[in-house]
C-alpha cells in the first residue's frame, strides 16, 4: 500500500516538474520568438504547440515558405550576365545592361535600313552620334535642348539606305528646336548657319 502511494506522489511530482519544464520553455520563447523571414511577423505559439518546434522554422507559414522559395527562385532565374561588359543583369526582359544598352541599340540601329525603323528612332541615333557636339545651337547658341539636323534631309535617302549613312558626322548639325525647324523649311539654309557660325568666331 505504501509502495502505491509513493509511486503515486512521484507521479504528481514528476507531472509538476514537466509543467514547470514547460512553462519556463514557453516562458523563454515569449521574451524572444522566432520572426517568420519572409513577412516579419512573430510565431506565435499555438495550444498544444511545443517551443522547440515553432524555434526550427523560418516561416510561420506553408503561404511564407511558398512565396519565399518562388521569389527567390525567380531572383536566380532572371540573373544572368551582359553580354557585352559581364555586369549582372535581374530584369528578364532585358537582354544588356542599363550602361550598355544605349550602345547596343546604337550599333543595331545603324546596320538597319531606313524601311525597318521609324522616324524617331533615326533621329535617336543621329542624337548618339553628334553628341559631343550637341553642345549648343550653331545660329543662336540655346543650349538647354540641342537636337540633331540633317543637312540632307531623311526623306531623300531610299528606304534601303542603312541609318548609319543617313546619320553620317558630315550630315549633322546641331540645332535648336526652332532653328531646327525653320533649317527643315526652309526659311534659313546652310549657308546661313555656316556665316553665323564664322560671325560669332570671327
Amino acid at each position: 500500500m505504501r509502495s502505491i502511494k509513493h509511486s503515486e506522489a512521484a507521479r504528481i511530482n514528476a507531472a509538476k516538474a514537466w509543467a514547470i519544464t514547460k512553462q519556463r520553455a514557453i516562458d523563454r520563447y515569449n521574451k524572444s520568438p522566432n520572426i517568420c523571414k519572409f513577412c516579419n511577423k512573430i510565431m506565435e505559439l499555438k495550444e498544444g504547440q511545443k517551443p522547440f518546434e515553432v524555434r526550427q522554422k523560418i516561416y510561420c507559414s506553408h503561404s511564407c515558405s511558398a512565396k519565399a522559395t518562388n521569389c527567390r527562385r525567380r531572383k536566380l532565374e532572371n540573373r544572368r550576365p551582359c553580354p557585352f561588359c559581364g555586369k549582372e543583369i535581374r530584369n528578364k526582359e532585358t537582354k544588356h545592361c542599363i550602361s550598355c544598352r544605349a550602345i547596343f541599340l546604337y550599333e543595331k540601329t545603324g546596320d538597319l535600313s531606313k524601311g525597318q525603323v521609324s522616324r524617331e528612332r533615326i533621329s535617336t541615333h543621329a542624337r548618339w552620334i553628334i553628341k559631343e557636339r550637341l553642345s549648343s545651337c550653331l545660329v543662336c547658341g540655346y543650349d538647354f535642348a540641342v537636337e540633331a539636323a540633317h543637312i540632307k534631309p531623311v526623306k531623300s535617302f531610299s528606304m534601303e539606305t542603312t541609318v548609319r549613312e543617313i546619320n553620317l558626322i558630315e550630315n549633322l548639325i546641331p540645332l535648336c528646336p526652332n532653328h531646327h525647324l525653320e533649317f527643315d523649311r526652309g526659311k534659313i539654309t546652310l549657308e546661313d548657319i555656316r556665316n553665323v557660325g564664322l560671325s560669332s568666331n570671327g
